[in-house]
């Protein structure tokens, strides 16, 4: 049964990342196309690289909050194994 959680687990987290990655992505040209239609500026591109640096965060934070996660349940675990014995 442990090992179906992993799996749903880390089916979830990559699900997760991929959509924080491209969310921001398709917003920022989003936002880039309707501003060149409305004004003509070229700005598409900028929003992209915009939109790239802010999914790169998004993913980083990501990442790092669910490894953090995952050591502190294995710590408590280890502690939980060793009180019981």
């Amino acid at each position: 049964m442990k090992y179906r959680k992993s799996i749903v687990r880390n089916f979830a987290l990559v699900t997760q990342l991929g959509l924080s990655m491209m969310t921001p992505v398709f917003l920022c040209i989003l936002l880039g196309s309707l501003i060149d239609g409305k004004t003509g500026l070229r700005t598409t591109f900028w929003f992209l690289i915009v939109g790239f640096l802010a999914g790169a965060r998004n993913t980083y934070l990501l990442a790092k909050r669910t490894i953090e996660t995952n050591q502190q349940e294995e710590k408590k675990e280890d502690e939980k194994d060793e009180s019981g014995n």
